[in-house]
């Protein structure tokens, strides 16, 4: 019984004892935030497309922009990172080669 006793006590003080250095932490994260590392914004993006060439339809998705490009190339879908300013894909759109053709 007495071992169970001193065992009770020293998890209560160690219970205490960490809920004090949680909110510590928490406190000195608020007190002294760190400096955020902020990315260098893209102000533009070489795209590299025939002439004459349109865009269909532009869609964003959280970082990535799909463009529909029409031109007289065809048709293709060119995905784009809009953080770091990067072609991801391009995709050409076009009938599939016909059964006799490699």
């Amino acid at each position: 019984m007495r071992l169970l006793k001193y065992l009770v006590i020293v998890l209560g003080v160690l219970l205490i004892g960490c809920f004090v250095a949680v909110f510590a932490i928490i406190g000195y994260r608020l007190a002294h935030p760190r400096a955020t590392t902020r990315q260098a914004e893209v102000k533009e993006v070489a795209l590299p497309v025939g002439a004459g060439t349109q865009i269909g339809q532009l869609v964003m998705d959280g970082d990535r922009m799909a463009l529909h490009l029409n031109g007289k190339d065809g048709e293709e879908v060119v995905v784009v990172d809009v953080r770091r300013g990067l072609i991801l894909s391009r995709v050409k759109l076009g009938r599939p080669p016909l059964a006799g053709q490699p």
